[in-house]
This record gives structure tokens, sequence and C-alpha cells, in this order.
């Protein structure tokens, strides 16, 4: 009997919170704001529209234009701690709250919701990956930064992505330094396809903006077998007899 009555429950608690998505459903198309606003950090829900914190604005243009600067997100997070900048929580400023912010459509005063969404009665809340329809109204409120603002901190996003895979990738990446400039050296594939194809490191400076900015370095990628890529090398590059010879420097 207690079994019979456990799954009679258990069938009454998941038709409630079948019944409870279905009506947050038809608000999302109803275009209606479902938002905790008092944990978002920068707005306050106003008349059922999200307002402008201007102090909090600030921050969040701050955050914006510093990772638009190249700083990362321990950098950020850190610089806004040690300014004394407060959380809603009044917890640290912490990685994951500045990257939640960089990706936030609202910013730009779009609204995107249904992001998540809960299987059952007794399964978390997941990230939508498709299973759910989102609901994306464009103009939904003022914007904090701009529309091309915000593409362009995604588009470094990917950037710095794709530079991270890319570390993983290849060893040497992030690893190798010009004697003559300081900057990075930056892989480089020679005659790509053919017999004599050769897989180079050379001065990033000197690829970026000619020998005027920089003399340059390469280094065939053969030579490096040898450096452990746990440090950083600053390498020297020096023609004998119309031979060249590398100098090998750990950086401490």
């Amino acid at each position: 009997m207690l079994t019979v009555l456990s799954s009679f429950a258990q069938e009454e608690s998941e038709n409630i919170s079948q019944n409870v998505r279905w009506s947050i459903q038809r608000r999302f198309q109803q275009g209606e704001l479902i938002l905790n606003a008092e944990w978002f950090y920068g707005y306050e829900k106003v008349s059922g529209t999200l307002k402008i914190i201007p102090g909090e604005a600030a921050i969040v243009r701050r955050i914006y234009d510093a990772y638009l600067e190249g700083q990362g997100t321990h950098r950020i997070a850190k610089a806004l701690n040690e300014s004394g900048v407060p959380t809603i929580s009044a917890k640290p400023w912490r990685d994951s709250s500045i990257r939640y912010m960089l990706e936030n459509e609202k910013y730009k005063g779009d609204l995107l919701q249904q992001k998540t969404y809960t299987p059952g009665v007794r399964k978390g809340k997941r990230k939508s990956q498709g299973e759910v329809e989102a609901y994306l109204i464009k103009d939904h409120h003022e914007p904090i930064v701009s529309k091309d603002v915000w593409g362009a901190v995604q588009e470094e996003r990917l950037r710095r992505k794709r530079n991270h895979q890319m570390n993983k990738r290849y060893p040497a990446s992030g690893k190798l330094l010009c004697s003559k400039c300081g900057g990075s050296l930056k892989r480089r594939v020679w005659n790509k396809g053919k017999p004599y194809e050769t897989i180079v490191w050379q001065c990033s400076t000197y690829i970026r903006n000619g020998k005027q900015a920089c003399r340059g370095t390469t280094v065939k990628d053969k030579a490096l077998q040898d450096l452990d890529f746990n440090h950083q090398w600053m390498i020297e590059e020096a023609k004998t007899n119309g031979e060249n010879h590398y100098c090998y420097t750990r950086k401490e």
C-alpha cells in the first residue's frame, strides 16, 4: 500500500511540475520577463522590464572595456576585488561571474529566455542544448553596452578559445620569445603541401609589422625538440658561415 501511495504521490508531483513548466512556457511566448533581477548585476526589475542601475552599469562597462584591452577574467576579477567593488552577494568577484557577464545578451538590450530546463522532478536544472525552445526578444530593454561592443567581446572570447586550443595542440605555443624585441614566436608552415614543407616559429612582431618593427627571429620546429616547454625560452638567432645557429636562454 505504501508503494502504491508513493507512486501516486510521484505521479501527482510530476503532473504539477509539468503544469508549472507549461505555465512558464506560455509566459515566455508572451514575452513576459521571468527573472530574479535582485541577483542580476546592473539592472533592477521595474514594471515588467529591466531598468539600468547607473553605478553597477559603470562597472559592467569597465569589465567589457578591460576584456577588450586584453585582460583576462582572472585579472579583471582581481582588480575589482582590489578596488573594493562590491558584488550583489557580498562575496568576492570570481572568474566565473566575469565570464557570465561577458556572455550575457541582456547587457546589449536583448532578452533570451529558457536557456535552462529541468528534465524531471528529481533532476536538477540543465543548460539547454536545443532540448527546449528558447525565446529571443531583441531590443527588449535599454542596453548597458552597445551591440558592437558586445559582439566584439564575443569575437575576442572565440579568438582566445582558439588560441587556448592551439596552445594545447602545440606545446611550444607561448613558450618562445624573440631576443630582439621580446615578442612571442608564432608557428608557421612554409611551402605547405610541397615536398620541402617546413614548420618554423617566427617573431610575431615581425609578422605583423615587418622588419621596421623587428628584424625578427625564425627557428625551425625540429631545432626545438630538446627544450622543456614547462618554461619559456628566449631564442637568439645568429649566422656563422652562412648557417643559422641558436642560443636558448630559459626565462625564470
